[in-house]
């Protein structure tokens, strides 16, 4: 066996030699900086290059040693991404810092992952494409495989396929399924991050959807096939794939199903919109964990003042250090309530935001759709193809419309609620309604029956003393039952502290069970007739908001009574 020569005796290398070769050989781009300083001396305002290694040239397309360009001269854009400041603040700190950009100015579109350290006077920085990593660079080809499924309705013209890469790039999470087993046609972009960025067009939907929701989604799909109804998920969970150094988090969704219905009217598809509530469901469970600290403040004085009961002498000794006590305690109990009715408020202003925010993105659908039928002649083949899923999906997004229009409605009670009271005549109010649903009424050969003249002032804004007897009137008429004709009283009569109208017909009924249900947002107990399940949830808070209650007596088959209950002044 042949022996090599022994191994000359090698110094070790300095620290600038290994720097100066990992430089070289880095397959991440890195880029020393060095600050430029105001007149001052102290104020930064500016990063000059000073070097960069082979890979951050090609990647920023600048030479080793840029001269004098610095990173506001060659990005003047670069502050909506936060890539300034966060070198500012990386090396003002001196911390280790990390940071993803996508950023989309000065022939650069990519998604940047970005680390930096001061070291002395310089702050170096790593910068990598995030398409490069593991895990990371399936958009373009999940991209490619979702436009070989539908690229034969593109291929004469480029305007549809801006306009579908368009769809690709919404903010919510859009999904078309068609067929009994749920395969899926269509997903956004947004969805594709959600699953992890897995091929899944033509795929059923247990391999579409997160394996912790598979089993409910399924079910509502199901559901939704089924019935050929629309169906709202106010509210689930799903655990999404997590990039790359991120934790696995649960988000939270808002979810609408809506049927796709082919020309015979037979339900041959699903599609599903989906929104980020992450956020506000946090701030309801801080609202739920408030109320449970303010319950348990409640409990402990409660049984403090049984202990100070039990002993009149100790009382009397304890009295004044007790009254300062209780002093305290009901000053944090006050600033405690004050938090809660300021997060109430924070609620309600999120609720609003959030349905008139929901417009845009369905606006831009409805416009999508609009400018690929324009775009598309009429005499083209694929028009043929493209106008049954158009439909449909005009259909969706219609429906959906309906729904935000739903939302807007309830956003706006708290903030009406703040309109002046005034005393107001109850039959003038009925007779201005009856006026409205003289057509109805009409239609329905209904008997009315008015018997408020021991009723006095009603103290409530005009508007919604009105929508309160509008509801309760139409809703007596729409559930009529169609065996006898419609008998509806409505009486008031003064009660001790509170003014009570009653509205009762002969109609439908409800059961035990449904009475349960009555008041729920988006509930509706009998659906051979149109209705949105919220019109008495509106009036119900509208007439909570004013101190008052609302209630039913209901036998299923004979009929119901609604009772309203407003403080009197």
């Amino acid at each position: 066996m042949d022996l090599l020569p022994p191994a000359p005796q090698a110094s070790e290398p300095t620290g600038d030699e290994l720097f100066s070769t990992l430089f070289s050989i880095s397959v991440t781009g890195v880029v020393v900086l060095r600050p430029v300083y105001a007149p001052d001396q102290r104020t930064i305002t500016d990063f000059v290059y000073v070097r960069l290694n082979p890979a951050a040239q090609q990647l920023l397309s600048l030479p080793e040693v840029p001269a004098t360009i610095t990173l506001r001269l060659r990005y003047p854009h670069p502050d909506p991404t936060g890539v300034y400041q966060f070198c500012h603040d990386t090396f003002v700190s001196g911390q280790p810092g990390h940071r993803d950009v996508h950023y989309q100015h000065n022939d650069l579109n990519a998604y940047l992952w970005v680390a930096a350290q001061r070291s002395g006077p310089y702050l170096l920085v790593s910068v990598a494409d995030s398409a490069d990593f593991n895990g990371l660079g399936t958009s373009t080809p999940l991209r490619r495989t979702l436009a070989q499924e539908i690229q034969r309705l593109y291929e004469s013209n480029e305007q549809p396929r801006q306009s579908y890469e368009a769809f690709m790039q919404q903010l919510a999470v859009i999904i078309v399924f068609s067929g009994p087993d749920h395969i899926c046609r269509f997903a956004n972009n947004q969805y594709t991050t959600l699953v992890g960025h897995r091929v899944i067009l033509g795929h059923p939907v247990r391999d579409v959807a997160p394996a912790a929701v598979v089993q409910p989604f399924l079910a509502w799909l199901n559901t939704v096939y089924t019935t050929g109804q629309p169906l709202i998920v106010p509210e689930a969970s799903a655990w999404p794939t997590p990039s790359l150094g991120e934790t696995v988090a649960t988000a939270y969704f808002t979810l609408s199903f809506q049927p796709i219905r082919n020309q015979q009217g037979k339900v041959e598809g699903v599609t599903v919109f989906a929104y980020d509530i992450t956020q506000q469901r946090k701030t309801r469970l801080h609202l739920h964990n408030l109320n449970s600290e303010l319950a348990s403040l409640n409990v402990e004085l409660s049984e403090t003042g049984q202990q100070l009961a039990n002993s009149q002498r100790e009382m009397h000794q304890l009295s004044r250090s007790f009254d300062e006590w209780v002093q305290q305690r009901t000053q944090g109990l006050e600033a405690r309530n004050s938090q809660l009715t300021h997060m109430n408020q924070e609620l309600d202003s999120f609720v609003y935001s959030a349905s008139h925010d929901l417009r845009a993105p369905i606006a831009n659908l409805e416009g999508l759709l609009n400018e690929m039928e324009r775009t598309i002649p009429a005499d083209h083949p694929l028009r043929v193809e493209m106008q049954p899923l158009l439909r449909m999906m005009h259909g969706s997004v219609l429906r959906f419309q309906q729904t935000i229009g739903h939302l807007t409605e309830l956003s706006r009670v708290p903030q009406e609620g703040e309109a002046a009271d005034e005393p107001l005549d109850l039959a003038a109010v009925i007779a201005d309604v009856q006026l409205d649903l003289a057509a109805q009424l009409a239609e329905a050969d209904a008997q009315v029956l008015v018997e408020v003249e021991n009723c006095g002032p009603i103290l409530l804004s005009h508007k919604h003393l009105r929508s309160i007897v509008y509801n309760l009137l139409s809703n007596a008429l729409k559930y009529r039952h169609p065996n006898r004709v419609p008998q509806i009283r409505i009486t008031c009569e003064q009660q001790p502290g509170a003014m009570e109208i009653q509205v009762q017909d002969n109609g439908l009924g409800l059961s035990p069970e449904q009475q349960q249900q009555l008041f729920g947002l988006f509930r509706r107990l009998h659906h051979h007739v149109e209705g949105s399940g919220v019109g008495l949830f509106l009036i119900k808070r509208m007439i909570e908001n004013a101190g008052g209650q609302l209630s039913v007596r209901s036998t299923a088959g004979v009929g119901s009574t609604f009772i309203v209950r407003l403080p009197t002044p």
